[in-house]
């Protein structure tokens, strides 16, 4: 049998109505204190105690005070949360991009596409890089634009992995659509069909789906450790360059001349039709 949750206190009911009855009979005051009219519509009623009872917006859950909040969000949202700010985001591009500002750490890269009018300025390449992959930066510049400059920037193949290439040396690009069918009406939340992966709102999905968690692993570490080649891969080149940067193997410095040429390079970056 499936129940329906009221999402503000632990009740259960058999009919979604009647959830949703309840919610507003029971809750237009609130609960937990305040001792005021909140609202009657679900969206009135779940912002109060959204801004003012430490809901997890992510998750749905309250928590006793922000410091429980604090560490939850820490351990389990991990990839989209600044511990220091206490802000969540939605994805890690935006997150990486925030951790790159001036409050957290010094700038020195300017965005690739500087010339194409964005202003931008990162602590690390792969910030600079994930900034562009985020489909965000102002230029106009995509992910897609991303991987066709460095195919081309990488004739050796070092970062590269020629094995993920088609036979004319292009990507293949996979495109999702997010359609109805994957709203599940019951949780109210987007599911991805391809990792089941849940979120709150239709823009999260279309986001993800475009990004690189489900796309071909391209890049791969050009270093070694103890004596055997790294193998790391990953499905977008600011994942590969996060992964030198932390200097975990020797690709590091193997890769600092290549890294500085692709900044060099980079940093004139055309779009082309």
């Amino acid at each position: 049998m499936v129940l329906y949750a009221c999402r503000i206190c632990p009740l259960l009911y058999v009919a979604e109505g009647d959830a949703g009855r309840h919610r507003q009979d029971d809750h237009t005051y609130c609960s937990h204190g305040c001792n005021r009219y909140i609202g009657r519509t679900d969206e009135q009623i779940m912002a109060h105690y959204a801004a003012t009872h430490t809901l997890c917006d992510l998750c749905l859950m309250y928590y006793d005070d922000e410091g429980d909040l604090h560490q939850h969000r820490i351990q389990e949202h991990y990839n989209v949360y600044c511990d220091m700010c206490k802000r969540m985001f939605i994805g890690y591009a935006q997150v990486n991009a925030h951790l790159a500002s001036k409050k957290h750490q010094v700038k020195r890269i300017r965005c690739a596409a500087a010339n194409l009018g964005c202003k931008a300025t990162f602590v690390s390449l792969s910030a600079m890089i994930a900034h562009l992959e985020a489909n965000v930066c102002v230029s106009g510049v995509t992910r897609r634009d991303v991987n066709t400059r460095i195919i081309a920037l990488d004739p050796g193949r070092i970062l590269v992995n020629p094995n993920r290439l088609l036979t004319n040396g292009t990507v293949e690009e996979r495109s999702w659509v997010v359609t109805d069918e994957m709203y599940d009406a019951n949780a109210r939340l987007w599911v991805c069909w391809l990792c089941s992966k849940r979120m709150r709102h239709k823009e999260q999905l279309e986001q993800h789906l475009k990004g690189p968690a489900h796309a071909e692993k391209l890049f791969r570490c050009p270093g070694t450790a103890c004596g055997k080649a790294c193998g790391k891969e990953a499905s977008s080149l600011s994942g590969i360059m996060q992964h030198i940067e932390s200097q975990r193997c020797n690709a590091y410095e193997l890769a600092m001349g290549i890294m500085q040429q692709l900044e060099r390079k980079m940093s004139s970056f055309m779009i082309t039709g």
